[in-house]
């Protein structure tokens, strides 16, 4: 298996730009999930916190790529994904652990929940097809992908942990955040092996209400491409 690439400062900026990303985009997506973080009545469930970060995150990364540089998006058997026009880079949003940001931790951030059971049932020796729409045309910046391009495709995934910190008396709400692109996984395993990570400095805010965290659907299935 090959050395995990790490990249930080400028070298992850430079590699962002030749993925066509923007560090801006990142932390506009950052920002506008943790916004949604703050309740906005007694009567949402604990989980809302958690859950309303991750939609916000996912809808302004693709809002922005699809705005700025004319990417598209699609939502390949509930996966969220924003993809450029050549179909070789993709982008996700996933939850991972205190690994998350840290360059120093080389193997990386493990994904919270088990992921990679649709994109290993699509790439098992071509047994199962999946029919989609192939209309590109649609309005909007939506897009159609099918299980063999995706196979083509180096899927990354802007990878977020969120924690409150103290400094001294001062309580702060961080995101740490990094953008990566896994190892190939068995299916219903955690993502634990990257083959190259883009670390990014840590997101700050002022203390976010906590509730119990659930952040990104159990039922959303992560693409990784097979080698």
């Amino acid at each position: 298996m090959s050395e995990t690439i790490v990249r930080t400062g400028e070298d992850a900026e430079e590699r962002l730009h030749e993925l066509g990303l923007e560090r801006e985009f990142i932390d506009e997506a950052i920002d506008a999930g943790v916004g949604a973080r703050r309740p906005t009545d007694d009567f949402e469930p604990r989980s809302a916190a958690g859950l309303k970060d991750w939609i916000a995150r996912v809808g302004k990364l693709r809002s922005r790529l699809v705005e700025n540089t004319g990417w598209l998006f699609d939502d390949p058997l509930n996966v969220p994904l924003v993809f450029d026009h050549s179909r070789s880079v993709a982008v996700g949003v996933l939850l991972g652990d205190g690994n998350t940001g840290s360059s120093w931790k080389t193997e990386g951030p493990h994904s919270k929940y088990p992921k990679g059971k649709v994109i290993s049932q699509a790439t098992a020796k071509g047994e199962e097809v999946f029919a989609l729409d192939l209309d590109l045309t649609q309005p909007g910046g939506r897009g159609r992908l099918t299980p063999d391009e995706l196979r083509g495709m180096d899927v990354w995934f802007l990878v977020t942990h969120a924690l409150t910190a103290r400094d001294g008396e001062q309580e702060r709400f961080e995101v740490h955040r990094e953008i990566s692109l896994a190892q190939p996984i068995e299916p219903e395993t955690h993502i634990t092996r990257w083959r190259e990570r883009l670390v990014l400095p840590p997101r700050l805010f002022s203390p976010v209400p906590q509730q119990q965290e659930t952040e990104e659907p159990e039922d959303i299935e992560v693409y990784v491409r097979a080698k």
